[in-house]
């Protein structure tokens, strides 16, 4: 019969590996936020390609952390109220996002009207432009790593 602290180690070995080897937040606990191989923060790398992708945005929010083990990036482009939103830059501001989404686990990305003080429905925006990838709550897009092969090609 095998030792009760020899059972025990195994299962929590089992565990640990199963839990840090399987998500990008869990790795990301004990290294901090994702990095490219210069140091940069891929968040920094993500506002930057935004602000190329979409030159007429008034700017980039960004938040990220810890969204229980997952490891999530929140991006909010402010758009100028006399510039006209359409889908092209919605996905263009979307391929600029995957581009660098690397160490993250998803993104919500969403627009916001500078002037207006409201944030932009994308109902009729996301699905033109990427019919059937991501999650679309209304104001807000929702897409996994995953979903950036659909949405680079």
């Amino acid at each position: 019969m095998p030792r009760p602290r020899l059972v025990t180690a195994l299962v929590v070995t089992v565990a640990l590996t199963v839990l840090l080897g399987g998500c990008n937040a869990a790795r990301d606990q004990f290294s901090g936020p994702p990095v490219d191989e210069n140091g940069v923060p891929i968040s920094r790398l993500v506002i930057d390609a935004l602000g190329e992708a979409l030159p007429d945005a008034v700017d980039v929010t960004p938040r990220s952390g810890l969204d229980g083990f997952a490891y999530r990036m929140k991006m909010t482009v402010t758009w100028p109220d006399e510039q006209v939103l359409d889908a092209d830059h919605v996905a263009a501001g979307a391929r600029a996002i995957c581009e660098h989404l690397a160490g993250y686990d998803y993104v919500d990305y969403g627009f916001f009207r500078s002037g207006e003080g409201r944030r932009v429905d994308l109902t009729e925006l996301w699905p033109s432009a990427f019919p059937g990838v991501g999650f679309l709550d209304g104001t807000t897009v929702t897409f996994v790593e995953e979903d950036c092969s659909a949405i680079l090609d």
